[in-house]
């Protein structure tokens, strides 16, 4: 519908729209654009184009009017309006703005009539500011998480995307998809473009995915451990759990599934903060855990267990739920505890040994220095006599007393050196052990 002289100029201008990324456009009025109709007729027009983003999707809503019959400014803007409000309406999403002037103080937020919808909020009402809006809508779980990521890209004036749950006016909870966009404008102030998309039905479909998920239980009771499925809350309650949990512990899949407090209770006191914290982290972060912990049977008996978990997602990313497995490790658990008894005995053993080898080593020392070493004494002594007594002539006998004297010297060194070469308390250890 673009004659020949015009065809070149306007993809152009629509590629540089589409590479700003900036929502809505106008063609400059100040040129003429002319199109044809049906019939071959020129006309001249004026046109708008505007996008919005929908699961991942750019969609493009060009608005034309044709400048032969002209409209009232106020017609035309009321026939924008009421498209882009349809248009909220079908996709299900609610587009809203935050401004901040050129120091960066915040100035205004302005909310489209299906942001009010999906709240069940009055339109007559002022929009509230991003911390009211937080405080008093965001679900307490997700709070945090929500005005870290705002906070950050404010800091870095960029994009994100983010999902979270909302307290509706009535009580209700709904699941919403949350995309945000900072823009700076030439005067030096910007603006916080952002849609919200209603994502509750697509959440409550998971009910369904689970319900099909259940054709498969026969195969999964068959696999080892007891698998589970949880939800996404802080305490990960359960919406699943195999039969052979009541053979572990005696309570049924109902009752685990209907109090979702009742693993924590049932966990051992000393276990239950600690796993109380990963389990909660995990369902805070969409991340999955790996823990061990004591948990006690219907009549009381702790049985040990190691639970492992990750979250499922859909096609697009969005977390569904958690599944895991729990396997019990009661008996592993039981002869790693027996081998640590049996170590702590063998330590003890080793330095029962320790004493006595130390003690032997000791009475061995003082008999040898005490009585081999006074005899030796003796001996040198009575040699050192003999030799003073011999006959300066007889060679023979004197040649033979200084062998006997040498022998006595080598005895005595020997004895010293067997002495110092008993093993002391770390060799006594190394070789116990």
């Amino acid at each position: 519908f673009v004659p020949n002289r015009f065809k070149g100029a306007k993809p152009l201008e629509l590629a540089n729209f589409k590479a700003t990324g900036i929502s809505a456009y106008r063609m400059d009025e100040s040129s003429m654009h002319v199109a044809l109709r049906a019939n071959g007729e020129k006309f001249p027009f004026t046109a708008s184009v505007s996008r919005i983003k929908i699961n991942g999707k750019e969609l493009y809503t060009l608005l034309l009017r044709d400048l032969t019959q002209p409209a009232s400014a106020e017609t035309m803007q009321n026939a924008r309006q009421a498209q882009l409000v349809r248009s909220e309406e079908i996709a299900n999403f609610g587009r809203y703005t935050i401004h901040f002037s050129r120091g960066g103080r915040h100035e205004a937020n302005l909310w489209s009539m299906q942001m009010y919808k999906i709240l069940g909020l009055d339109a007559a009402n002022n929009a509230p500011t991003t911390a009211e809006y937080i405080a008093r809508y965001v679900h307490p779980d997700d709070q945090a998480r929500v005005r870290l990521i705002l906070e950050k890209t404010l800091a870095e004036k960029g994009r994100a995307e983010l999902d979270y749950r909302i307290q509706c006016s009535d009580g209700s909870i709904k699941y919403l998809y949350d995309a945000i966009e900072f823009v700076t404008h030439n005067e030096g102030s910007s603006t916080f473009f952002g849609q919200i998309h209603d994502l509750t039905e697509r959440r409550r479909g998971e009910a369904d995915r689970l319900e099909a998920a259940a054709k498969f239980q026969a195969f999964v009771e068959q696999l080892g451990g007891i698998p589970y499925v949880a939800n996404l809350e802080s305490n990960a309650g359960l919406l699943y759990v195999s039969r052979k949990m009541e053979e572990l512990l005696g309570f049924t899949s109902e009752q685990w599934c209907q109090d979702p407090e009742l693993r924590i209770k049932q966990m051992h006191p000393a276990d239950r903060d600690a796993a109380r914290e990963a389990i909660k982290e995990s369902a805070l972060n969409h991340q999955g855990f790996s823990i061990e912990y004591r948990i006690a049977d219907r009549d009381g008996e702790m049985r040990w267990v190691h639970d492992e978990a990750h979250i499922v997602t859909d096609a697009t990313g969005i977390p569904l739920f958690m599944q895991g497995v729990i396997l019990d490790i009661t008996e592993r658990k039981h002869a790693q505890m027996e081998l640590e008894r049996s170590h702590r005995d063998l330590q003890k053993m080793i330095a029962m040994l320790d004493s006595m080898r130390e003690d032997e080593q000791k009475r061995l020392a003082q008999e040898m220095h005490d009585d081999l070493g006074q005899l030796l004494a003796a001996m040198k002594m009575d040699l050192s006599s003999l030799q003073q007594r011999l006959p300066k002539n007889d060679q023979k006998l004197a040649q033979q007393v200084n062998t006997l004297n040498t022998l006595v010297d080598t005895m005595v060194t020997s004895v010293r050196r067997i002495i110092a070469d008993l093993p002391d308390k770390t060799e006594v250890k190394a070789y116990c052990a």
